[in-house]
């Protein structure tokens, strides 16, 4: 018997919550804005205002707005359940192009018939065997039989023939690559 009671005069004395329009700076600045260009501003119900914030209810959604950011709160006459039939008209009308999107894809799909699978081939990678190398602790070098120490002594030749700089480079390469 109570609760109903207590329920009755809670609603008797709840206000609507109506929607509001948040500015977040000032609307004649917003007027003479680049043509094309949106306003700030925060299109919702007013749900609590409490603790220096503003919570809002807007399409999809809360937001805590501090209030030292909301420059002017313009009323409306939009409602909480106004705003709840425009989210479920949304969702209706997501879920409608959602639909649409997946039956183009079919459509496509039938239109190319299956494409041929690529075979999968055995990928093998084998290194050659590395030439046995030993380092020469006296020279300082690792000896390869690989010709490399008769290229290098060739380039030391050509250079102090011909003082050409490209005989130094190749024996710093070859060098580098002992």
């Amino acid at each position: 018997m109570r609760l109903p009671l207590l329920c009755a005069t809670a609603l008797f004395f709840a206000a609507p919550a109506h929607a509001d329009r948040f500015w977040l700076t000032d609307p004649e600045d917003a007027a003479k804005a680049a043509p094309g260009s949106s306003p700030a501003v925060i299109e919702g119900v007013l749900l609590a205002d409490e603790g220096g914030y503003y919570q809002i209810r807007v399409v999809g959604g809360e937001l805590r707005v501090p209030k030292a950011a909301v420059f002017k709160v313009e009323s409306d006459a939009q409602t909480l359940e106004t705003l709840a039939a425009a989210e479920a008209a949304g969702q209706q009308q997501r879920a409608q192009d959602d639909r649409e999107r997946r039956e183009r894809q079919r459509s496509r799909r039938a239109g190319r018939g299956r494409a041929p699978r690529a075979r999968v081939a055995e990928a093998s990678f084998s290194r050659p065997e590395a030439p046995a190398r030993s380092f020469d602790p006296v020279l300082g070098v690792s000896s390869t039989d690989n010709g490399s120490l008769q290229r290098m002594q060739e380039a030391k030749r050509a250079f102090a023939q011909t003082r050409d700089r490209r005989y130094l480079k190749l024996l710093r390469r070859l060098r580098r690559m002992r």
